[in-house]
C-alpha cells in the first residue's frame, strides 16, 4: 500500500515502507486567528485555531486523521469489517460508519449509554440509519470488553478488526504525530506565530498523546518550534480515562 503524502513521512522517510496509511481528509487543514472573539474579553492576547473540523467534508474532526492509520491497519490485516467502540454518541463510531467504505470496509459499532445530549443523539440516530452497518447496544459500559471479545470470536469469518474507544492505541495516535508535524510546518512557513499553548479538549487520549509526541519530535528536529508548545488538555471524559499518566503512557508507546 503507497502511503499518501503527510508530514510524518516527510520527517520520517523510513516510515514510508513499514507504516500503512490511506487517504481520507484534505490536508493541511486552515489556521485562523481568533482576535475578534477574544478582543472583549483579553484585548492584548492573541489566539488561532487550527481547523480540524473541515478535514473532510464527509465528516470532519480530529478523528479522520486517526482513521487513515487505522483502516489501513485493519486493510492490511484483511478485514472486511471494522468495528467502532464507545458511547452513544461517539465521533469516532460516526467517523468510521461514514468513511469506511471510501476505502471498501464495512462497519460495526459496539455501543454503550451516555449522559443524553444534543450531538449525541444526533450521531446515534445518523449509526442507527445506517443500512450496512452492524450495531450492537449495551447496557452499560462494563460489558464492553466482553462485547468486544465476541465480535472477534462471533464475525472471525470476516476477520474482524476492533477499535479500542476513540481508535486510542499508538498507531492511532500517529495521526496526531503527523498534525504536530503539520502545525509546525505551517508555523516555519508564517502562517501563524510559534504558539506557546494548545488547548483541546481529551477524551480517549489519541489525539492529546499524538500531539504530545509530535510536538516534541518537531522541536527536536528544528521545525517551527524551538520548544515544543505546552499541551493543555481539557477533560470531556472523567477521570481515570483522561489522567495525566495515560496519556503519557500512550504518547510513550507511540514513540
Amino acid at each position: 500500500m503507497h502511503p499518501p503524502e503527510r508530514p510524518i513521512f516527510e520527517a520520517f522517510p523510513a516510515l514510508r515502507g513499514r507504516l500503512p496509511w490511506v487517504a481520507l481528509g484534505e490536508w493541511p487543514t486552515p489556521v485562523q486567528p481568533l482576535a475578534p472573539a477574544l478582543r472583549a474579553i483579553a484585548p492584548h492576547a492573541e489566539a488561532w485555531v487550527k481547523r480540524d473540523d473541515l478535514s473532510s467534508p464527509v465528516y470532519g474532526g480530529n478523528k479522520v486523521r486517526t482513521l487513515e492509520v487505522l483502516f489501513a491497519e485493519a486493510l492490511e490485516a484483511g478485514a472486511r469489517r471494522v468495528w467502532s467502540t464507545g458511547a452513544f454518541g461517539t465521533n469516532h463510531g460516526t467517523a468510521a460508519l461514514l468513511h469506511a467504505p471510501r476505502v471498501g470496509l464495512r462497519a460495526g459499532l459496539v455501543l454503550f449509554p451516555q449522559p443524553r445530549s444534543a450531538c449525541a443523539a444526533e450521531n446515534l440516530r445518523v449509526m442507527l440509519a445506517a443500512e450496512d452497518a452492524e450495531v450492537q447496544l449495551l447496557p452499560h459500559w462494563s460489558a464492553l470488553p466482553g462485547a468486544m471479545g465476541w465480535v472477534r470470536l462471533r464475525r472471525r469469518a470476516e476477520r474482524p478488526f476492533v477499535m479500542v474507544p476513540g481508535g486510542a492505541t499508538p498507531r492511532g495516535a500517529l495521526g496526531y504525530v503527523s498534525a504536530a508535524l503539520e502545525l509546525a510546518l505551517q508555523v516555519a512557513e508564517g502562517a501563524l506565530p510559534a504558539p506557546r499553548k494548545l488547548f483541546l479538549g481529551v477524551g480517549s487520549t489519541c489525539t492529546t498523546a499524538g500531539l504530545l509526541l509530535g510536538l516534541r519530535l518537531a522541536a527536536r528536529r528544528g521545525i517551527g518550534f524551538l520548544a515544543p508548545p505546552e499541551v493543555v488538555a481539557v477533560r470531556v471524559t472523567p477521570w481515570p480515562v483522561t489522567a495525566a499518566w495515560r496519556i503519557a503512557a500512550l504518547a510513550r508507546r507511540a514513540s
